[in-house]
């Protein structure tokens, strides 16, 4: 019996070591090289450092690797002093549950850290920080002791804001940030979110230059209000500044906003694209106040976009029904947005179209990639609010009263007032996009985009751009036929 219950000790023994080896593997807490060059003694005898740490060297206060203090944890926490648990098993099987605190072992050089991690860019603070660069501050030193708790990020790959406004203690720990995530976050797998820094500077060409937000008169919100009903009847709020009327969008999100800044961007001087404008932080708080936007309008979710019916000719680069729907329709073509329908576009008040939403476009949303070059595939939804579905004839009685012909059932057509002038303008429009190729990537840049997103981007306008004279005949047959049912 006895040689029973010790070999039944001896089995157990050996599946909480095994079990123990295995958690604390999967952790990133423990640190073989480390734990050897701070322990000579376990060095020189060759026993496997992982097994004399579970067995020997947690109960001996010895640090696993330079994110997690023996001593502290077994200090603080009675219980495990007295269980003979190894105090790293303890924290990764209920302290981390129990949201039990660790600390760095004693003497961790932070500096260090940050500048092994790879986070921290010297000259992306230091351009992003013109106060820190004008005063001659050690850049990562101001980080450490003050950039990282004002919200400051340390490069593209770590928002400050973000994680400390996701996780409450480490706002009230006394941490920096990222110093947090390296010791702490990186072992418990906490989200972290990329810097917003490229995107915000990406805003600061369409923000308001002087200027204050004023209400619409009663004479503009009966006139403007019904026309500014969505497909689904939520209406958006109006606001005046710079002596424009300008639609409220929120519920966007960082994406949607980038590609509305990069397809304006191409637009502009070339087709009747509504102009866009971005909001500040103080900005957001004012229209918040004034009850015209949402409390959770922010420079991420939230911009202006000017109020299509606010238009004159002389503020249009096209100035016919013809031209301005042919421009629409080819740029649509061309950058591959699917939203050409009566909801995303309206007449001015001398019956030429402008438009807007132009952010589902540019692969975005269209099988979850930046492709779809394809021009049939692009045609091949035949439902609202897709390419299949777009159709132009001649109006012939026909009033533009945009209210009436989003309210109308069944298909929806796109008028012309001459099938020639239009075909010349779809030629025009065409070659003007064909002059200015070379400049995708400036574009692009300014828009917020880097690295792989840049360049699938470029790869991606570069292809519409070439196939773009076959697309527009493609794109004719398509407009001028009957839907399916009909024909």
């Amino acid at each position: 019996m006895n040689r029973i219950m010790i070999l039944l000790r001896k089995i157990n023994q050996f599946v909480r070591l095994i079990h123990a080896w295995l958690i604390i593997r999967a952790s990133n807490l423990f640190d073989k090289e480390y734990y050897l060059a701070n322990n000579p003694d376990v060095a020189l005898s060759g026993i496997d450092p992982l097994n004399h740490f579970i067995q020997f060297g947690g109960s001996e206060r010895r640090d696993p690797g330079p994110y997690f203090s023996s001593a502290w944890y077994l200090t603080s926490n009675e219980d495990v002093k007295n269980s003979e648990i190894n105090p790293l098993v303890h924290y990764l099987m209920f302290g981390k549950k129990e949201k039990r605190g660790i600390k760095p072992a004693e003497g961790l050089d932070q500096f260090a850290m940050i500048r092994s991690s790879g986070l921290f860019d010297e000259e992306f603070y230091l351009a992003n920080n013109p106060d820190v660069a004008q005063a001659q501050i050690d850049p990562l030193e101001h980080y450490l002791y003050y950039g990282g708790f004002e919200g400051r990020d340390p490069g593209l790959k770590f928002s400050s804001n973000y994680y400390l406004n996701s996780y409450n203690d480490v706002r009230i720990s006394g941490i920096n940030p990222l110093v947090h995530y390296l010791i702490y976050g990186l072992p418990e797998n906490r989200v972290i979110e990329l810097s917003d820094q490229r995107f915000l500077n990406a805003l600061k060409d369409y923000y308001f230059k002087g200027s204050k937000f004023s209400p619409l008169d009663i004479k503009q919100i009966k006139c403007y209000y019904p026309q500014t009903i969505n497909w689904d009847g939520r209406s958006h709020n109006m606001v005046n500044r710079e002596g424009k009327i300008w639609l409220i969008k929120d519920k966007m999100n960082k994406e949607m906003i980038k590609r509305e800044i990069l397809a304006f961007s191409l637009s502009k001087n070339l087709v009747n694209t509504c102009e866009i404008r971005t909001l500040t932080k103080e900005d957001c708080e004012v229209l918040i106040e004034q009850n015209l936007a949402p409390s959770y309008a922010s420079p991420k979710n939230t911009m202006l976009i000017r109020l299509a019916q606010d238009y004159s000719l002389d503020d249009l680069p096209l100035k016919t029904l013809d031209s301005s729907l042919a421009g629409e329709f080819v740029f649509s073509l061309w950058i591959r947005r699917r939203d050409l329908t009566l909801n995303n576009h309206a007449y001015t008040k001398d019956g030429v179209l402008a438009f807007f939403d132009l952010n589902a476009s540019l692969g975005f949303d269209i099988n979850k990639e930046c492709g779809h070059y394809d021009v049939n595939q692009f045609f091949q939804n035949i439902s609202p609010g897709y390419a299949g579905y777009w159709r132009v004839r001649e109006r012939r009685k026909e009033l533009l009263d945009i209210v009436k012909m989003r309210q109308s059932n069944g298909y929806h057509y796109h008028f012309i007032d001459s099938r020639s002038d239009f075909i010349r303008s779809i030629d025009f429009i065409k070659e003007k996009i064909l002059k200015q190729r070379d400049n995708f990537s400036d574009y692009i840049k300014k828009a917020g985009y880097s690295g792989d997103e840049l360049n699938k981007l470029v790869s991606f306008l570069d292809k519409t751009t070439e196939t773009l004279p076959t697309d527009v005949v493609r794109m004719v047959q398509v407009i001028f036929s009957e839907f399916p049912e009909l024909s």
